[in-house]
């Protein structure tokens, strides 16, 4: 979806605005690692043996770009025609599966959570903090139509979220 205009529906532009959003916190560890309170987080570093003793400041802690939607291309099934998302059991079947692709795709999203915890990856932490208030904003907009008082701060950073750079949601949600 690359034009859509929202005026014409608001419970439309909310959902799409915090679905974007989501996606790109996928992206933007390096983002998360600068907020206050700041994470000593390099995840670019090239020596292996520093990511395996400090993985809460050399480890990726995030996904990059191709990965994410190599994987989201990976876990949409056709049937019948129509294209939905997978579920479990085929989720299950895919990291088990002989299409070695597939399977290496996903193994790298699995192995982003694999044995996480806050202060091994303190950045995926603070993300997946960001994405479950994310989420629930999202549910409300399904719930309510669209956000009411009670999330209309969300709902206005969400307005100011701007280009996919802009993240002063994701600053908000965090601090």
């Amino acid at each position: 979806m690359t034009f859509v205009d929202f005026s014409i529906d608001e419970k439309v532009r909310q959902k799409y605005q915090i679905s974007k959003l989501y996606y790109f916190s996928f992206l933007h560890d390096l983002r998360i690692a600068e907020q206050d309170p700041k994470v000593t987080y390099d995840p670019f570093q090239e020596d292996a043996s520093k990511q395996i003793q400090n993985p809460a400041c050399y480890r990726r802690q995030a996904l990059p770009t191709g990965s994410l939607d190599q994987a989201i291309e990976t876990l949409i099934v056709e049937e019948n025609n129509v294209l939905r998302p997978c579920n479990y059991g085929e989720y299950e079947s895919l990291l088990r599966g002989d299409n070695i692709k597939r399977r290496l795709i996903l193994e790298e999203v699995v192995s982003l959570y694999r044995d996480f915890t806050f202060a091994r990856r303190p950045v995926l932490g603070r993300l997946i903090i960001a994405q479950s208030v994310m989420l629930r904003y999202l549910m409300k907009t399904y719930v309510n139509g669209v956000i009411d008082d009670e999330g209309a701060y969300i709902a206005q950073s969400i307005d100011k979220l701007g280009s996919a750079g802009d993240f002063k949601l994701m600053k908000m949600i965090i601090n």
